[in-house]
């Protein structure tokens, strides 16, 4: 076997995710599958069933040392179900320091891809990341492999795990997403060799769940991803590097899986954002060598130059379109002046004059039947406005005090819709008339109320909402001709997602985040019905 192999698969078991640094543990049944040291079979146990399981001690010619439970709601994710049995306490025994003989269960996070070193929980520059998860009596945390004896069950200790009630995540086999999965595991009956359980399975048929679209990709810790879609297809952006500067990648997909459209750039740039023009996809990105926005076009297969944009590269910027056309937001030196960018195709050509400000952030824009709005906060003057393109000039149509967020501003018809977080933290939806005037807030009641993000989408009838609370991410709908009844659109997307964007492309409705236990951008999907 490769040096390297045996080295990797040390390194987690001796460091791994079950005892601790401090004691030597035989491998996961996991790790020596991915070693090829040994095949763990798939049990199938359908939903509202049970089954009964005999496991046996490593390498018993009786049966099977560990079975593998796919996932009911993730075809990426999958538990494993293993015996484990407790050897003499003499120096440099493996498997000594288990606190009793029995089964341990862990998730398996195959959409976890670290390509620099393997399938691991901890890379060797000392990233973490979601590979296997080995659950614990009462604590969910890592460091809680601290603690084994909470891991094993026998008649002695934990006689079961796992909760049949799908609203529960305590003590719960749960998914990498935080979801219950309904699977419960009881001890049967225990013998010197081999352990007895019954696994059942709770009626999952009625669950709404977000599915995911392909793996999630590796991120930086400090990296954001960008989602961006057309009439059939999307697209996703995200980073590997450090220090605010990234190497880039960019996938495109249809639905299922991802198809790479390499990077669009590579040495000091920061985030890839990403809009769809048509079916045409760009990319824009700021270079902090020269501190200008460079903006590339996917054509062929590889990415050509389009605009570069001076002045724009220091400050986070809008990009996106809207009616045909593709702008940029942004604003110039210290953030005292803005300006506003279009293309229909070619180069990127300035659209009416510069707004001025003392700080101005958070920029929005949607195209009204071709009248242009744009909004935008002054963080250091206190106050938000919705300025509409009147010849050459911006006038500001709509004034808010304090320290307003623009999240999302679309435009429908006539009219616009624009989503905001006020400075007590209250998310608000206002529909706006072409000229940029307030014509009516929805009442928002069934969507949390002071979420920490979130961002908006529109079909051709309904609104959408991801919001993002501590950590959870959750979808609203409701119906344009009445955006004072929202329902959740399935269940929670994720318990430990941020960043949230959202995308509605047919029937579909796509929701990407950053994970932040595994450290990836993923992309879920639901139905909008």
């Amino acid at each position: 076997m490769a040096r390297s192999a045996i080295r990797k698969a040390a390194y987690r078991s001796v460091f791994g995710p079950l005892w601790g640094q401090a004691n030597r543990a035989w491998p996961l049944a996991q790790e020596r599958e991915d070693l090829g040291w040994v095949t763990i079979p798939t049990v199938d146990i359908a939903s509202g069933h049970s089954q009964q399981i005999t496991l046996h001690k490593p390498y018993s010619s009786d049966g099977d040392q560990a079975i593998r439970i796919a996932s009911p709601f993730n075809d990426s994710e999958s538990f494993v179900i293993e015996y484990r049995q407790q050897t003499p306490k003499y120096q440099g025994n493996i498997d000594a320091h288990l606190p009793d003989s029995g089964a341990i269960i862990y998730r398996v996070n195959d959409a976890v891809n670290n390509t620099h070193d393997g399938k691991s929980n901890v890379s060797l520059d000392g990233q973490v990341h979601d590979y296997i998860h080995v659950f614990r009596q009462d604590s969910e945390t890592a460091t809680s492999g601290l603690v084994p004896s909470t891991a094993v069950l026998s008649p002695d200790r934990v006689t079961d795990y796992g909760s049949a009630n799908l609203a529960n995540t305590t003590n719960a086999i749960v998914g990498a997403q935080g979801r219950n999965t309904g699977i419960v595991v009881k001890v049967v009956s225990e013998t010197a060799d081999s352990i007895t359980l019954e696994i059942s399975q709770a009626d999952t048929a009625s669950v709404s769940v977000w599915t995911p679209v392909g793996a999630g990709a590796q991120s930086a810790v400090n990296a954001s991803g960008s989602l961006a879609a057309s009439s059939s297809s999307i697209a996703r952006s995200s980073a590997t590097g450090g220090s605010g500067r990234f190497n880039t990648n960019v996938e495109t997909s249809t639905g299922d899986a991802w198809t790479g459209a390499a990077s669009p750039f590579s040495g000091d740039f920061g985030d890839v954002q990403l809009a769809y023009l048509g079916d045409a996809l760009y990319a824009t990105a700021p270079n902090y060598g020269t501190g200008s926005l460079e903006i590339k076009k996917f054509e062929g297969g590889t990415w050509s130059n389009v605009s570069t944009l001076s002045g724009l590269g220091n400050t986070p910027v809008y990009f996106g379109s809207s009616n045909g056309t593709l702008y940029v937001a942004g604003a110039t030196g210290n953030g005292s002046q803005a300006k506003v960018y279009s293309s229909t195709g070619g180069n990127f050509t300035q659209v009416g004059g510069t707004v001025s400000g003392q700080y101005l952030s958070n920029f929005a824009l949607a195209n009204v039947n071709g009248t242009v709005q744009l909004a935008v906060s002054d963080i250091f003057g206190g106050d938000h406005k919705v300025y509409t393109l009147q010849g050459s000039s911006w006038n500001a149509s709509t004034t808010d005090s304090g320290a307003v967020k623009t999240m999302s501003l679309i435009s429908v018809g006539s009219s616009s819709y624009e989503l905001l977080l006020d400075a007590s933290g209250t998310l608000q939806l206002r529909q706006l008339s072409s000229t940029g005037q307030v014509q009516s807030t929805a009442d928002l009641t069934g969507v949390p109320a002071k979420p920490s993000l979130a961002s908006l989408a529109i079909s051709a009838d309904k609104a959408f909402i991801v919001t993002e609370s501590n950590g959870t991410l959750a979808v609203y709908s409701a119906s344009l001709s009445d955006l004072n009844t929202w329902t959740q659109l399935g269940e929670n997307v994720t318990t430990s997602g941020t960043n949230p964007e959202i995308e509605v492309v047919g029937s579909t409705v796509y929701v990407l985040y950053k994970d932040t236990a595994a450290q990836t951008i993923n992309v879920y999907q639901h139905d909008v019905a």
